[in-house]
């Protein structure tokens, strides 16, 4: 019971982490950037400082080798259902959903965080291995899909608030 506690505890520390880290960079520091620097060069700034974040986190999960995020458990638990086979077409029709709907959980992850993205698509379970060839183009794909959504939804966001004050005539 003591160890499952303690999973529970790890899992809500680096969840509530990684919750309070992507609220301040999304809703604080990534409007700033974009009203200050524009859409185009914000974007820049923003895919350079989510790289930097990215990697700090992948050195600390890495050393760490704790699964706080319960990424390498779902992974697992990913990997188990695709890979038994046991004939029924209903088991073979979720088989062929999950291995074809990676593509769009990559998207959804990358949106989300680029890093759980990464650590998600990366191989194996429970490694810890840092970063192979093929992981760093996961993760520049990643950004780029993350922080393209990202920029043009606050940009847009932050366009219509300025159309509708100066509507008002509060601007």
């Amino acid at each position: 019971m003591k160890q499952f506690l303690n999973k529970i505890l790890l899992f809500l520390t680096g969840t509530s982490f990684i919750y309070m880290t992507n609220l301040l960079f999304d809703y604080v520091l990534y409007p700033f950037v974009i009203i200050e620097a524009g859409l185009s060069k914000g974007f820049v700034i923003m895919i350079f400082l989510s790289f930097i974040s990215c990697v700090l986190m992948f050195l600390v999960y890495d050393y760490l080798k704790k699964d706080f995020l319960a990424i390498e458990y779902s992974k697992q638990k990913l990997d188990s259902l695709t890979d038994d086979y046991d004939g029924s077409r209903l088991k073979r029709a979720l088989i062929w959903i999950l291995k074809r709907s990676r593509i769009f959980l990559f998207v959804f992850l990358s949106v989300y965080d680029p890093f759980i993205a990464t650590v998600f698509m990366r191989e194996g379970s429970h490694q810890y291995n840092g970063l192979k060839a093929r992981d760093w183009k996961i993760l520049i794909l990643s950004l780029f899909i993350g922080n393209g959504i990202w920029a043009v939804t606050i940009f847009t966001g932050l366009s219509l608030f300025q159309y509708m004050f100066k509507l008002v005539g509060v601007l």
